[in-house]
Order: structure tokens, then sequence, then C-alpha cells
């Protein structure tokens, strides 16, 4: 699960408070060729691809 949250202890806290056992806290790590690759792949500034026409 991605969570996004400013303070990772707050967060920590509030889960351990509500009864949600936490095993692990990690920051995602992701390479810039995978950030790249998410924001070019095929969408909807497409034309002519898989059916869709202008």
């Amino acid at each position: 699960m991605i969570v996004r949250a400013p303070d990772v202890a707050q967060l920590n806290a509030r889960l351990v408070a509500a009864g949600v056992r936490v095993t692990r806290l990690a920051p995602e790590h992701r390479r810039l060729e995978d950030v790249v690759m998410a924001a070019t792949t095929s969408g909807t500034d497409r034309f002519g691809v898989d059916g869709v026409t202008a």
C-alpha cells in the first residue's frame, strides 16, 4: 500500500493506536526511468492507436 504522509512517525502511531499491526514502513524509491515511462506510456493523448481516433 502506498500512503503519502508528511510525518511517518505520527502515521505509525495513529495506525498502532487504531489497532493496526504495522510490520514495516519504508519509503518508495522509483528509478527515473520508471517515472519517465509511467508519464510517457500510452494514454489519451495518443490518437490513432488501439482504435482511438480524433
